[in-house]
Parts: C-alpha cells; sequence; structure tokens
C-alpha cells in the first residue's frame, strides 16, 4: 500500500501506527506484562525500556505515528505523513519483536 502514491496518507499512517504498537505489545505479551489499553506510542516505549528493552531510534522516536493511529476516526487528521519515516519505524519494531519473541 505505502508504494501506491494515490492511497490516501490517513490510511497509510493508521496502518504503520498500527504495526508499532502491535509489534511493541506482542513483546509485552511475551514477557506477561499486562498489555495497557493505549495507542499512545510515547507510552508504549517508555514502558519497553522500563524493563530494559534496547530499541533502535526508529521506534523510540516513533511517538509522533500516534495521532495517526486516532485521530483520522474522529475527522482530524494529522499533519502530512512521513511515509519512508513511519515505514521506517514499523520495520524496527516489527524486526525487534520479531527477535525478542522466537
Amino acid at each position: 500500500m505505502i508504494a501506491t502514491e494515490d492511497q490516501a496518507d490517513h490510511v497509510i499512517g493508521f496502518h504503520l501506527q498500527q504495526a508499532v504498537e502491535k509489534a511493541l505489545k506482542s513483546v509485552l505479551a511475551d514477557r506477561a506484562v499486562e498489555i495497557p489499553r493505549t495507542h499512545d506510542l510515547g507510552y508504549l516505549v517508555e514502558l519497553m525500556e522500563s524493563f530494559d528493552v534496547e530499541m533502535p531510534e526508529a521506534i523510540t522516536s516513533s511517538d509522533w505515528l500516534t495521532p495517526w493511529g486516532v485521530l483520522f476516526r474522529y475527522d482530524s487528521n494529522p499533519d502530512t505523513l512521513d511515509r519512508d519515516k513511519g515505514l521506517e519505524a514499523a520495520a524496527a519494531a516489527i524486526g525487534l519483536a520479531e527477535q525478542l519473541t522466537r
């Protein structure tokens, strides 16, 4: 989807945010941590860091994706989406989850 230029930013942004969120939550679940009911990537990163999980910068700075996971549902779109930066964060989060949950 991300390679399709005519795909709306709110659709791409939502899926990028969800990829990071679900990857981080999968690591927490694997460590038997109660999964918080939140879409806040900054909070999830802080929670992961409290368990001494080292993360790449693409993940630790991914909080800018948080609005893409919730705001468009309420007729409010965040600013322009940086698709490359979002894809980097999602790929890093998925890679981290694969590494830590094997």
